[in-house]
């Protein structure tokens, strides 16, 4: 009986958990320079859980990486060796707290260049 009862109780409450999104960082652009990633994320609710995969060339005339970075060296594209560099060309990173997160490429100038992204986790 209690089981029933349980189960008629959890049935009345909608599901507050959701499940976790994965984002194609710039969709079919991936992570390359000359997007706006912005306004690629403008309208998204990042939260804990979820995914970003950066897609990106490796080819050696236009390779791009993938590092996670400080607030600081974001806005001034300094400091760029940050462990770990991802550098596969499909890597995925969990977005594992709240806060905002902040990612850019550690070649080149490609943060200079708007290779770069920061988003707010709820």
């Amino acid at each position: 009986m209690s089981i029933v009862v349980a189960v008629y109780v959890v049935a009345l409450f909608p599901a507050t958990a959701s499940a976790a999104t994965a984002y194609m960082v710039g969709d079919d652009d991936g992570w390359n320079t000359g997007v706006d990633y912005s306004a690629w994320v403008e309208g998204k609710e990042f939260v804990v859980g979820d995914t970003l995969e950066f897609v990106y060339s490796v080819s050696r005339d236009d390779a791009h990486t993938v590092v996670v970075m400080d607030e600081g060296d974001y806005n001034d594209c300094t400091s760029l060796n940050y462990l770990p560099t991802l550098s596969s060309g499909d890597d995925t990173v969990v977005l594992r707290q709240s806060g905002t997160w902040y990612f850019s490429s550690g070649v080149g100038g490609d943060c200079n260049d708007g290779l770069k992204l920061s988003v707010d986790v709820q």
